[in-house]
């Protein structure tokens, strides 16, 4: 059992728009989540023993009584199962947890190496990760997904995993962990400006692989990017683009390419003290493309208008 988005919340409010709120949509998110705190109390009755539950938050009940508390967080995700294997390790003040399948144990194991790895790396890069609690849970769907504090990845990639760092469970992982930072610690509007996160947590893959698996980077650029031949506007808003396909295409991967080059015109230094000043300034904020760009240029007087250009509908 799977709950998530599962009560009502109060979205923001933009004084000259209003409310913010989107459209379902076939694919991509439409909510915008503003910071909350949640106390969520859960009792099973006649549960199997072997039940666990992943959540948002560490566990605070006794027995049948289930207790969670979260400060500052976009949301509050569960997922129930008595089938589910876990596993934790501590993290500096993180504790990762990795609930999976028993059948798919090895790639389980790999999933959550892979989230304790990417957790050390992003601290470093990023700063550091706030909360007590990081799960990655095995979907019993076909679909990744991120949430506060724990995310979903889809079976799919447990299914295809060969045991090496060249696999999409591997930076699948890697993704939805960054998640944490682009749209946990920042948010944005997911709808309107969804390169924000998913441009962001895409390249964190780029990052993870050449920092950690520096022998499988070009495998990542040509199976991840390169072989999709990706084009589109970064800038895409998800109600008007053609389908997942496009819209993936250049939000995701197009927009993994606009922050390489931006990357290779102002150098190294200028873009990861960037990423962490951004992470920092808008921390518990939801940040827009202007507050992206107006940061950004605090760090390189590097004219970058022929690459926003080339790569955005609607350039800064």
């Amino acid at each position: 059992t799977n709950l998530v988005d599962w009560y009502p919340f109060v979205p923001p409010y933009d004084p000259e728009s209003g409310w913010v709120v989107h459209h379902p949509w076939y694919y991509g998110e439409n909510l915008v989540y503003p910071m909350a705190d949640f106390d969520v109390a859960l009792e099973m009755l006649n549960a199997p023993q072997s039940t666990l539950i992943a959540a948002s938050a560490l566990d605070q009940g006794e027995g049948n009584a289930h207790r969670y508390h979260l400060e500052n967080g976009r949301n509050f995700a569960l997922s129930i199962s008595p089938s589910y294997v876990m596993q934790e390790q501590q993290v500096g003040d993180t504790l990762v947890r990795g609930y999976y399948f028993p059948q798919q144990r090895t790639g389980g194991q790999a999933a959550f190496q892979t989230t304790i790895e990417a957790l050390q790396l992003y601290n470093q890069l990023f700063g550091e990760y706030p909360y007590p609690s990081l799960s990655m849970v095995e979907a019993d769907f076909l679909h990744g997904m991120e949430y506060q504090g724990l995310y979903f990845l889809s079976r799919g990639f447990f299914d295809t995993y060969e045991g090496k760092a060249e696999n999409f469970l591997i930076s699948i992982a890697a993704h939805e962990t960054a998640h944490q930072w682009w749209y946990g610690l920042v948010g944005n509007d997911q709808a309107l400006e969804p390169w924000l996160d998913e441009a962001l947590c895409t390249y964190s893959e780029r990052i993870f692989y050449e920092k950690r698996y520096p022998e499988a980077l070009d495998w990542w650029w040509f199976a991840r990017i390169n072989y999709y031949k990706p084009d589109g506007w970064v800038d895409s808003v998800l109600h008007y683009t053609e389908g997942y396909l496009p819209y993936r295409n250049a939000v995701y991967l197009n927009g993994a390419r606009f922050l390489e080059d931006v990357r290779q015109s102002i150098g190294d230094e200028a873009f990861f003290a960037f990423l962490r000043a951004y992470a920092e300034t808008y921390r518990g904020q939801i940040a827009t493309g202007a507050d992206f760009f107006a940061l950004l240029r605090q760090f390189s007087s590097v004219d970058l208008s022929a690459i926003t250009q080339q790569y955005f509908q609607n350039p800064p």
